[in-house]
């Protein structure tokens, strides 16, 4: 069994608890029946239908997000997953989501931004959001510092093959922004009615986080 690192990081009270109006008093509930061991414990090898029970149909999502693209003229076809994010109403289900998942992953990477935890959570085995299209990487992010989002599912990240820029060009008509995430991660994105969003990336999150000298080398946390 790996051993746990020590634990690092902002402790928990100095986060900010945020609550979405509406939520449930007792964030917990819907989870706190199954919490199943993480992956160097002996997990459960039925990713696919642990992924679909923990963050929701995922391929429906997916399915859902390549349609509104194809109303827009943009064809997904050939482009590979860069993620699939998923988004808490609270801290601590955030807390909770993140030991669910990591019983299905061989490694994270989690870092404070804007003062609240973001992890990205590397799976043993890739799940498919359709026949031919895996993905492996599950940005879990909790409660949103500013704007609107959709709980749950709340974005697919696409990696762009080819000319980045020219495709970027291509649909800027219908793109609602680009995002400045770092020097080497600058997305562009379509936000929709619901609050969801497709985001485009040159380089998948995961090299983009190993690119920054993170590497998913085991669990680390920046809280517990």
């Amino acid at each position: 069994m790996t051993k746990r690192p020590p634990r690092t990081g902002l402790p928990r009270r100095a986060l900010r608890r945020a609550r979405v109006p509406g939520s449930s008093r007792n964030p917990l509930a819907a989870w706190r029946w199954v919490c199943p061991m993480r992956a160097d414990g002996g997990a459960s090898d039925t990713a696919t239908m642990a992924m679909d029970e923990i963050i929701g149909d995922y391929a429906a999502f997916f399915a859902q997000q390549k349609a509104r693209l194809a109303a827009l003229s943009i064809s997904i076809a050939g482009y590979p997953l860069s993620h699939l994010a998923f988004r808490t109403e609270t801290l601590d289900a955030y807390l909770v989501i993140r030991e669910r998942i990591e019983a299905f992953c061989v490694a994270n990477v989690e870092n404070v931004w804007n003062g609240r935890p973001i992890s990205k959570l590397l799976l043993r085995e890739p799940i498919h959001v359709e026949p031919g299209v895996p993905v492996s990487l599950i940005e879990l992010i909790p409660p949103p510092h500013q704007n609107v989002y959709q709980m749950g599912l709340e974005h697919v990240g696409l990696v762009v093959t080819g000319d980045f820029e020219a495709f970027a060009s291509a649909h800027a008509g219908v793109f609602t922004g680009r995002q400045y995430q770092s020097e080497i991660c600058q997305p562009w994105y379509i936000a929709f009615e619901d609050h969801t969003n497709v985001k485009f990336y040159d380089l998948s999150l995961h090299d983009v986080v190993v690119a920054e000298g993170r590497p998913f080398d085991g669990f680390h946390h920046a809280i517990d």
